[in-house]
């Protein structure tokens, strides 16, 4: 999956901007001082394919923390999934790139250039998101979590620890559900611990409930004793993985973060739009040359990769047309 072009109105330190990224190059290097809001726009990008149906917005995400303008991001997509494509899907929403979003204005796919795809994000004072799918001649048409699953999509920043243990978050889940294995086997282990747990500091209770029966007339038809009752919900343990006994969030920032970005290419196959917020963290200067020379090589044909930098060794191993 590419992205060509993103709109950002109001979202955190952008006002307003119109970003189009370049077609020469599927490796791209955004450069530029700090608090110029580098991140901020691969914030946007990755809000714009939450994958998941609740987003956690607040006042400050606003421009100058102003709720009465709504946050709108709008990307263009292209070398979208199949699945998308289909007309009970967004086939009828397929546009021409490089068209603004304006009622008449012709947007309709034209064979020599790219089918794409334009998706919306709205928040306005409620802090409720909204994503659709958007062009020029049709209504807005609502996109579910579900759907925005398929998007071909990584993202690798400061909490790449999370790619490391299971959880609904961590890039693992693309490979394998977690949710039922992990379930059982917390169920399990608890309740083989509660058939050896004791509770004695607790049965003091049970002579004062017997005493307590006999007075008011409630019997017992054995001995009252405490367990511990299992409850279906939430448990606070996690499965992380591990290199003999050692977790791998154990391990430097640079290897983890190494890791995550690996798996985020391998889950697509290769056609993943990855971002990756100050790509020197954690890697000596030949890590991140060869960092960027495998990207180079995997994004040649397939997918897109959007990255920032601090760093004059990232500086220097890229292109100008990847700058």
């Amino acid at each position: 999956m590419r992205i060509l072009s993103i709109d950002i109105f109001n979202f955190r330190g952008i006002k307003k901007a119109r970003i189009s990224f370049p077609e020469e190059s599927r490796v791209v290097c955004m450069i530029g001082a700090g608090d110029n809001t580098k991140t901020t726009i691969l914030k946007a990008i990755e809000w714009l394919l939450w994958n998941t149906w609740n987003l956690s917005a607040n006042d400050n995400d606003f421009y100058n923390s102003d709720t009465s303008q709504n946050i709108i991001i709008r990307g263009t997509f292209t070398e979208i999934p199949e699945k998308l494509l289909a007309e009970d899907k967004f086939g009828m929403y397929l546009r021409c790139p490089g068209i603004e979003l304006k009622a008449g204005e012709n947007d309709e796919p034209k064979e020599e250039l790219p089918i794409c795809l334009t998706i919306q994000l709205e928040i306005d004072a409620t802090l409720e998101p909204k994503w659709y799918v958007v062009c020029n001649r049709l209504e807005p048409k609502p996109i579910s979590h579900i759907d925005r699953k398929q998007m071909q999509f990584g993202s690798v920043g400061e909490n790449c620890s999370r790619d490391m243990v299971w959880g609904k978050t961590s890039i693992l889940q693309r490979y394998v559900d977690s949710q039922k294995t992990l379930h059982q086997a917390y169920t399990t282990a608890l309740r083989e611990a509660i058939d050896k747990v004791e509770l004695k500091p607790l049965d003091d209770i049970a002579g004062i409930l017997t005493d307590v029966g006999k007075q008011y007339g409630v019997g017992f038809s054995d001995e009252v004793n405490n367990r511990i009752i299992m409850q279906n919900g939430s448990f606070s343990s996690t499965v992380g993985v591990f290199d003999g006994k050692v977790p791998l969030t154990q391990r430097g920032k640079g290897s983890q973060r190494l890791l995550s970005i690996g798996l985020n290419i391998q889950s697509f196959s290769g056609n993943t739009l990855l971002l990756i917020d100050e790509v020197e963290t954690g890697l000596e200067p030949y890590r991140l040359k060869s960092l960027i020379a495998e990207l180079r090589s995997i994004y040649a044909e397939n997918g897109q990769v959007i990255m920032t930098t601090h760093s004059p060794v990232a500086l220097a191993e890229c292109t100008t047309k990847e700058l």
